[in-house]
């Protein structure tokens, strides 16, 4: 995890971005540089949604660091990161989106949708446009606000020194454990396990006043037979999974829904639904990792029911878990 522990972030550095402000000591590019219209207004609208509806879910949120390398054709743009970066040229800053600007050659692929400390090691969303990534202008813009989200988790107090304490890395310090995790998903105690505990979240979800409540215990119940199915190290890293990426797209769905952009709000709700109704096919083996995406979410959901100030907890903890396990069912609403 040594990689880990130096992704940590630097307010000083992100804030003269943030902000608007000129980076010190860098001329604009004497050439300027096209950038399409609708990439820069769909950049805009994510990062004025995290700053308005996105601060009101989680404090802070519109705050954290909005670095964000679009992977363009033959070369990447590198907006808000605050100053400027060995290997970029620096060019005049968008008055739209209030980011200082600058520019390489491609290095990554085209099609990444991904929050990564790759730039001086601060937390940085690398994305190829709509196009690249095959997603719709709504669909892509909504997905910056889960990869801004990965930004904010990195800014916990302690965040890479708490992961590298979970001693789940197995000696590798690239972070690649994070995706690489020797989960045991093919297990069928555990598939069994998961689509009775899947079916139950589902089932509960959709539930209200006694009924959910009542599916609310028989979830818990269920979620500790899931529990029970895995040895205790790899329950530890599916709840880290569960904590991280559940909850992200938990936050995309909250912040699509309340955009001021009507596409992106029926393209949240569109993904609401998929993300529940998801959950009683859910196959393991199949999906992998990407099964804490719809499960997590919808526990998030969950949460939100049962005790609406699990989000006040949440920075502290590192496992879904921990919050779940709080739920009085007799307090669901």
């Amino acid at each position: 995890m040594k990689k880990f522990m130096m992704w940590a972030l630097s307010a000083a550095s992100f804030a003269l971005g943030y902000l608007g402000m000129p980076l010190p000591g860098c001329a604009a590019s004497p050439e300027t540089t096209r950038i399409a219209p609708s990439l820069l207004l769909a950049i805009k609208d994510a990062k004025d949604q995290a700053r308005s509806f996105g601060g009101r879910i989680w404090p802070g949120y519109e705050t954290a660091p909005f670095g964000l390398l679009a992977t363009l054709e033959r070369r990447e743009v590198l907006f808000c990161h605050g100053s400027l970066v060995a290997g970029f040229t620096a060019l005049p800053s968008d008055p739209d989106t209030r980011c200082d600007l600058q520019e390489r050659p491609s290095v990554f692929p085209r099609n990444l949708l991904a929050a990564m400390p790759v730039i001086d090691g601060v937390s940085t969303i690398v994305m190829g446009t709509p196009e690249s990534t095959g997603r719709d202008q709504a669909d892509w813009t909504h997905t910056i606000f889960h990869e801004h989200f990965h930004q904010y988790q990195s800014g916990f107090d302690n965040y890479y020194q708490r992961l590298d304490g979970l001693d789940l890395d197995g000696g590798d310090d690239t972070g690649m454990w994070m995706l690489d995790y020797p989960f045991p998903y093919r297990d069928e105690q555990f598939e069994l396990a998961l689509s009775r505990a899947a079916q139950a979240l589902h089932d509960a979800i959709n539930q209200h006043g006694a009924s959910f409540q009542e599916q609310v215990s028989i979830y818990l119940k269920a979620r500790q037979a899931l529990e029970a199915a895995v040895p205790a190290e790899d329950w530890k890293y599916l709840e880290l999974q569960l904590w991280m990426e559940g909850v992200a797209r938990w936050t995309e769905i909250q912040i699509a829904l309340g955009s001021s952009d009507s596409g992106v709000v029926a393209s949240g709700k569109a993904l609401r639904q998929r993300t529940v109704s998801s959950l009683p096919g859910l196959d393991a083996a199949q999906l992998g990792r990407a099964l804490v995406y719809p499960y997590g979410a919808t526990e998030a959901m969950l949460l939100e029911r049962c005790n609406p100030t699990w989000r006040q907890v949440y920075p502290a903890v590192l496992s879904l878990g921990a919050l779940i396990k709080a739920i009085e069912p007799d307090n669901c609403r």
